[in-house]
């Protein structure tokens, strides 16, 4: 199904509206079914009418910016992504993280210990060979 809408979105205004209007059709079945006290429908129902108002809000984001939608037809994925000024681009000042270390004498983190050695070179039984 992916091949056939290809790269193409439904524009901000038509998804604004469906999404409303389906929004209020599960507000409507929601309250419905919490009026005949039947939870279980009614929390669903009304979860995803939350859901799709909040579609419909991000929506009506979309139209007042001026945005066109993620993975629209037309839209340069290059314009999107902020580039790096050209000083900083190519820096040969560019630093290296600091490794960080997991060893409890530099962090002073407790040593657990079932993660150290047997003491006197004694075997450790497994559970499973116990009798």
């Amino acid at each position: 199904m992916s091949g056939m809408l290809g790269q193409r979105r439904l524009p901000p205004q038509v998804l604004f509206l469906l999404s409303l209007l389906l929004g209020l059709l599960a507000g409507t079945a929601a309250y419905r079914y919490a009026s005949a006290e039947n939870w279980l429908p009614a929390a669903l129902w009304g979860a995803v009418a939350v859901w799709l108002v909040v579609d419909a809000v991000r929506a009506l984001g979309w139209m007042k910016n001026g945005r066109q939608l993620p993975g629209q037809a037309g839209a340069s994925p290059a314009a999107a992504r902020p580039q790096p000024a050209p000083s900083q681009a190519f820096s040969s000042q560019a630093s290296a993280p600091t490794p960080v270390s997991v060893d409890p004498a530099v962090t002073g983190a407790p040593v657990n210990p079932l993660l150290q050695e047997a003491p006197g070179n004694r075997k450790v039984q497994s559970t499973d060979q116990l009798d």
